[in-house]
């Protein structure tokens, strides 16, 4: 019966500790928020791309 009680302390412990490393990780690598929240970003128009006209000479 030690033997398991120590088993299931170290699993316990072991899931705070990843629940933990990931809470971190979630804060730490949390997409930057715009600094206006209340109007979207500006879209930039892009400018239409060039279309080839092939001829045989």
């Amino acid at each position: 019966m030690d033997f398991l009680k120590k088993l299931l302390i170290l699993a316990v412990v072991g899931a705070v500790g990843a629940g933990a490393v990931a809470l971190m990780e979630r804060l730490m690598f949390e997409a930057p928020t715009p600094a206006v929240s209340g109007e979207p970003p500006s879209i930039i128009p892009k400018k239409p791309a060039r279309q080839w006209k092939w001829r045989l000479t």
